[in-house]
């Protein structure tokens, strides 16, 4: 009887984690072009302008993989470096007005670019900040998977981040998601650290910057991740809805 009980409360918990991510979309299938300017920071990605307002499309690569690869190979073939005119093709994916581009051709991913000025990338210092939320990877969480969040999708997102996809902190309000910041310095030092706390409830210390409709953080002191992992949530984390 407890086992059912605890089967029925680990549905419950799936189903509810369902609620509250329609909006995001994953275009499959159709390949869109972005034309802007190639930023390496916070994260590779194209400033540009969709539906009129001012976006930074943050790139990943095909499959579980990062843009890093594709956007260095391109580097090394003298076809662009940040700060250049460019235009990409791939797969958009967004969710509350936060888009990302997947390198869906990889090599064919490039169509054109020209020599830009504005290599830099203004940031804003917002300080010290303590956030309470979870650690994701971009692809997912906005848009190819729903959810992307919690026990049930920590394996993948796992598999996603050491890969070289983008990790973000999701921020929490309450029971919704609010704010986001891309962890700038989650492939040096703290990359080990980073994917134990994957999925799980956390807070973090950090130092943040603002870079135009992005935010991000670095980590700052080792140990400063304090997950709040209960007993459902070490039972669930092990499965997982990510081929």
């Amino acid at each position: 009887m407890s086992a059912l009980i605890l089967l029925l409360v680990i549905a419950v918990v799936f189903v509810t984690n369902q609620v509250g991510y329609a909006d995001s979309k994953f275009e499959f299938g159709t390949l869109t072009e972005v034309k802007g300017t190639l930023i390496k920071e916070p994260a590779w990605g194209v400033k540009t302008k969709l539906n009129g307002e001012s976006k930074t499309v943050i790139l990943v690569g095909f499959g579980k993989f990062g843009a890093q690869e594709t956007i260095e190979g391109f580097i090394e073939q003298g076809k662009l470096k940040a700060g250049d005119e460019v235009t990409l093709r791939g797969t958009l994916f967004y969710f509350q007005g936060k888009y990302g581009m997947e390198l869906t051709e990889v090599e064919n991913s490039y169509i054109s670019s020209s020599v830009g000025n504005n290599a830099e990338v203004q940031s804003k210092d917002l300080g010290e900040v303590m956030l309470e939320g979870e650690i994701v990877d971009s692809k997912c969480f906005f848009g190819v998977m729903n959810p992307a969040t919690h026990a049930v999708h920590r394996s993948c997102a796992i598999r996603c981040i050491s890969g070289g996809i983008t990790p973000f902190f999701a921020v929490k309000n309450g029971n919704e998601f609010t704010d986001y910041y891309i962890i700038e310095n989650a492939f040096e030092e703290w990359k080990d650290e980073l994917l134990s706390y994957v999925g799980l409830p956390t807070k973090v210390m950090a130092k943040a910057k603002q870079y135009g409709d992005w935010k991000a953080i670095e980590l700052m002191n080792q140990n400063m991740l304090a997950s709040e992992e209960d007993e459902l949530s070490t039972l669930m984390k092990s499965i997982t809805i990510c081929d």
